[in-house]
């Protein structure tokens, strides 16, 4: 059965794999198939929900719960670096007025805070709650942890084109893409040859170019404005 719901893992939607995963997490019979997939690149870390993860993490299974551990935590060096780069921001005065300005310039073309920007990614209004390392961790390595419904998708066509967005809706007879400055684009399904999940935020990485640690410290104080 796992192998059944790993087949073509890659090409589904997001409501589909999210179906897959917690069918595998949810069997102590299917754990190890869902983490070998994510062992092999098939699943990524990030389609498996914190509170699945939570859990595997805390299995009565030492062996399983290291590997879960492991699996599920792990980062990439070169982002890891460059979020260690950037530690100096948290220590400087940031100011709200200049981070808007940067928020307008970077971030507003896919995110909505308070009554500016596109909701294409996450509304911004949700990560009041974070402290400013977790949230300048997310900002710079935008891949580390994916929410399926956030993931960016490749829809190839049978005209030669490949569009690429989020998916916003789907029916049986169509699909909708979700890109930047909330463009949408719909395809009939009788016009996909192939779908298939990047793996990555629509979010790009990189942003470490664009902003100074003081950028990113007056970036940090207007998100977390109250």
């Amino acid at each position: 059965v796992p192998e059944l719901l790993l087949a073509k893992y890659k090409s589904l939607t997001p409501a589909v794999r999210s179906e897959i995963v917690d069918a595998l997490a949810s069997r102590p019979d299917r754990v190890e198939a869902l983490l070998i997939a994510v062992e092999q690149g098939r699943v990524a870390a990030a389609d498996v929900p914190p509170a699945r993860r939570a859990l595997l993490m805390k299995s009565k299974d030492p062996a399983l719960a290291a590997r879960a551990m492991k699996l599920l935590t792990q980062t990439t060096g070169k982002r890891a670096d460059i979020v260690g780069k950037y530690r100096s921001a948290l220590t400087l005065a940031g100011d709200s007025e200049r981070g808007h300005k940067v928020f307008s310039r970077e971030c507003k073309t896919c995110h909505r805070l308070r009554d500016e920007g596109f909701e294409v990614g996450p509304n911004l209004a949700t990560v009041l709650h974070r402290s400013p390392d977790e949230l300048m961790t997310h900002i710079l390595d935008p891949n580390r942890e994916v929410s399926p419904n956030y993931l960016e998708y490749a829809v190839a066509l049978d005209d030669g084109r490949t569009l690429t967005g989020l998916i916003a809706e789907e029916t049986a007879a169509s699909l909708a893409l979700r890109k930047a400055d909330n463009v949408r684009q719909e395809v009939l399904r009788s016009q996909i040859e192939e779908i298939l999940a990047t793996g990555k935020s629509l979010m790009p990485e990189g942003l470490e170019q664009k902003l100074t640690p003081q950028d990113m410290a007056d970036l940090l104080a207007f998100l977390l404005h109250r």
